[in-house]
């Protein structure tokens, strides 16, 4: 199952976030493109990645709903959309101590 998380042209930037659940782990990537990546990074092309596992999906999940009906993709839409949805996710991880991986290039 996946859910796309933001699609934005911006003036310094394209930014896409794609949210993916499989097997029970949430893993979300991200792209942007544009001046301001090279501005920060020296490339236009930015690229990264989040990883949780089971026990942390979990956890980000049962603390965004109390309904474990709910349909967990649009859990993460209404709460981590947009071009700051990542900062939300992890500003929103740290404060309730939920783990992942974070890898880019």
């Amino acid at each position: 199952m996946k859910t796309e998380l933001c699609n934005e042209k911006l003036q310094h930037a394209n930014i896409y976030v794609l949210a993916e659940l499989s097997e029970g782990k949430l893993k979300i990537s991200g792209n942007e493109i544009g001046r301001a990546c090279e501005d920060l990074f020296g490339d236009s092309d930015y690229e990264y990645f989040y990883s949780f596992d089971e026990e942390n999906t979990e956890k980000l999940f049962n603390l965004l709903s109390e309904n474990p009906e709910a349909n967990i993709l649009a859990l993460l839409n209404k709460n981590f959309s947009g071009p700051d949805c990542c900062k939300k996710l992890r500003e929103f991880c740290q404060d309730h101590s939920i783990k992942y991986s974070f890898f880019s290039y």
